[in-house]
């Protein structure tokens, strides 16, 4: 199936797209704790420590042809203080570590490494809210002189704190050029439930958005191959989605739907 979704929306690519927490906390101040979503061709459960504070693991279950399941897990570790010092994702025999780096409360790097060897990083700028404003990924291509940006994205929020604007940049011998760009709107007033499951792997700290947006674009630079999606959700009582249905229709008037189901847990 053909699925086309910005960032906000990515699977914890390795994960979840609220604003970044000072505090260097994963969980935010929530009255649910999100326990297992279910999507088309896969789930994705989060676990907790014994007094239900902070995440300890996520586990990724994806579905294929022919029976086939790939699973991956990511493990999250604390320093005393509580704050998230590194990750570590599973997968197919191979471990990667995000090692993250801060300046006072907020992620302002991360190191990327396999199996020991530092393989790319990540820096990250915030606005005076806290949100995050631009964050450049960046790899070592001896080629264009050591380490070069390839990746750039910047975002822009609305007086709310919703991600209303996304630009996603490539870069070439240390220029960026524009690829793609991204549109958010017509948000609801409950809490951003996608983005409690499906946290940036690279900043787990940072939530893109306080609320559920009803309406996504995406095109290319131009303008051409616009993609818009829409979203319908069900909420429980405490104002959380159990479940969200999207219809993307693209630039050759094509439909697409993803449909996931949310459930969780009560945070004591």
């Amino acid at each position: 199936m053909k699925t086309l979704r910005p960032l906000l929306f990515a699977a914890l690519l390795g994960s979840v797209l609220l604003s970044c927490d000072s505090s260097g906390d994963v969980i935010p101040d929530i009255t649910m704790l999100p326990e297992l979503r279910t999507f088309m061709d896969g789930t994705t459960e989060i676990e907790y420590d014994e007094a239900k504070s902070r995440i300890t693991g996520v586990q990724y279950k994806n579905y294929y042809p022919n029976n086939v399941v790939l699973s991956s897990r990511i493990d999250y570790h604390y320093r005393v203080d509580g704050k998230l010092i590194r990750t570590e994702r599973h997968n197919d025999k191979i471990v990667v570590t995000m090692n993250f780096i801060y300046d006072g409360g907020r992620i302002m790097r991360t190191d990327e490494v396999w199996d020991n060897v530092l393989i790319q990083y990540f820096t990250f700028s915030y606005d005076d809210r806290g949100l995050l404003k631009e964050y450049i990924q960046w790899q070592n291509i001896p080629e264009e002189g050591g380490n070069v940006p390839i990746v750039k994205n910047t975002f822009e929020y609305d007086q709310r704190g919703n991600l209303t604007g996304q630009k996603h940049y490539y870069g070439v011998k240390n220029e960026f050029h524009l690829l793609s760009v991204f549109t958010f709107s017509d948000y609801d007033d409950k809490v951003a439930t996608d983005n409690l499951f499906q946290h940036l792997y690279f900043n787990p700290s940072v939530r893109l958005s306080r609320n559920n947006p009803g309406i996504t674009t995406s095109a290319n630079a131009a303008g051409l191959g616009k993609v818009t999606g829409e979203f319908t959700y069900t909420y429980n009582e405490h104002g959380y989605v159990t479940k969200s249905s999207l219809v993307q229709t693209d630039s050759d008037g094509e439909k697409f739907t993803n449909e996931a189901t949310y459930t969780f847990k009560s945070n004591p």
